[in-house]
């Protein structure tokens, strides 16, 4: 997936610009894609597709990248890959990862 970014300048610093119904679309799919093989990238993309309509403030861009990177090429991560990436994810930002399995 292409999302397109563009760069504008604020007062203070360079905002992205991101296409979120692109962005909403590909999370969609990872639902679809990992829902009955990966439970945990499902429930973390379930959560994204949500925040992206509903709390972008919440959404970071290193988010955005990692997701992106569970399909690369056309080609998606295998699941044990995909959870292992996820669960990375959120230890790097900080968020509990105690009671999910794999970690």
């Amino acid at each position: 997936m292409r999302a397109s970014v563009k760069l504008y300048e604020s007062g203070y610093l360079s905002m992205p610009i991101l296409d979120y119904d692109a962005l909403r679309a590909f999370v969609a799919e990872v639902v679809v894609h990992y829902q009955k093989i990966a439970p945990t990238v499902t429930t973390y993309a379930d959560w994204l597709y949500v925040a992206l309509e509903e709390e972008r403030a919440k959404v970071t861009l290193l988010e955005l990248l990692w997701v992106m990177r569970l399909r690369e090429d056309g080609i998606w991560l295998d699941a044990n890959s995909a959870a292992n990436l996820i669960f990375k994810l959120l230890d790097r930002l900080g968020r509990d990862t105690s009671g999910q399995l794999g970690f």
